[in-house]
């Protein structure tokens, strides 16, 4: 009689703990971290080429572009941060969306 009940909790969990895939998970920390992180307005703020690149990296699910590079001081500041914030969530700092392609 128990076996149904438990078969119908552990449906219940694994339906709960797919309704969050890793990648989902992780934009939505980085999500957090961004809005944490990052000031609207001030000298901590980051330009508005950082911001841009960053809210676009959002705005596609995480998934894409990851060309955003940081120039300002600020703007390295919150780079720093992302970083520290995703290893510390046990994300690779390759989930970031900053790159720097130097210029020949």
């Amino acid at each position: 009689m128990h076996l149904p009940m438990t078969l119908l909790l552990f449906a219940t969990c694994a339906q709960q703990a797919a309704a969050e895939s890793w990648p989902e998970r992780k934009c939505a920390i980085f999500t957090e971290a961004w809005a944490t992180s990052a000031p609207a307005e001030g000298p901590k703020a980051p330009s508005p080429k950082f911001r841009t690149g960053i809210e676009t990296f959002l705005a596609s699910g995480c998934d894409s572009p990851r060309d955003t590079c940081p120039v300002t001081e600020a703007d390295v500041a919150i780079a720093d941060a992302l970083a520290l914030i995703v290893v510390l969530e046990g994300m690779s700092t390759t989930f970031l969306p900053i790159s720097c392609q130097s210029q020949p």
